[in-house]
């Protein structure tokens, strides 16, 4: 990604990616859904505007990185899209999300994102300092084989857990509902903005869920 480029491997302390894991299964066709958000020369990637990265997050796995940041390249960084990056599991975004610790605007949000992908693995008087995050990734011993969701392996009851204590806002809230079901391939949408009183019976029977994919 921008600005943490040559960590797509790597991870703090020196760790590197293991080679000739399993595949991983596949939710969409590549060359229909995920190849037109990082390739320059197809006329639909332009037309997918920021909410592209949210593909990534339904329907992607651990080889979209350089997909990812073919996109960020060209893609104007905003709250949202660092929410999506965080969401997308990948521990080798770490970098990426450091880095934008230190733009006043944006830091809030990249904490936030870091704590989605890692948990809250820093005091919450450090959560803005790249140096605490870095000594707390390079703890943590993490694979990049691995979809984390703050922290652990991601599963359906890890993504549901993280609005439990309710601060989550209301479209934090909505985008892992639709994370949950394009992931678990369920057919009825949460309907948080409805007409339905309380959605949390369906999000704890979301949470019960086995996920069949493997990243």
């Amino acid at each position: 990604m921008p600005h943490g480029r040559r960590d797509n491997r790597r991870l703090p302390g020196g760790r590197r990616r293991r080679r000739g894991g399993r595949p991983y299964r596949r939710l969409y066709p590549r060359r229909r859904r995920l190849d037109v958000v990082g390739h320059r020369r197809r006329p639909q990637a332009a037309g997918l505007g920021v909410g592209a990265i949210e593909v990534f997050v339904l329907g992607g796995e651990a080889d979209d990185l350089p997909r990812i940041q073919a996109w960020l390249a060209r893609t104007p960084v905003t709250p949202a899209v660092l929410s999506a990056i965080g969401r997308f599991g990948h521990a080798g975004a770490w970098a990426f999300l450091v880095h934008h610790l230190a733009e006043e605007v944006l830091s809030d949000a990249a904490a936030s994102a870091l704590e989605a992908l890692f948990g809250e693995r820093v005091p919450a008087a450090e959560r803005k300092l790249p140096r605490a995050w870095r000594a707390a990734i390079a703890a943590a011993r993490l694979d990049l084989d691995v979809r984390y969701r703050r922290g652990e392996p991601w599963r359906p009851e890890v993504v549901v857990a993280e609005w439990a204590d309710g601060a989550l806002p209301r479209h934090e809230i909505a985008a892992r509902a639709d994370e949950l079901l394009a992931r678990i391939r369920a057919g009825t949408p949460v309907e948080l903005d409805g007409w339905t009183p309380s959605p949390e019976a369906q999000l704890e029977s979301l949470a019960a869920t086995k996920c069949p994919m493997a990243w």
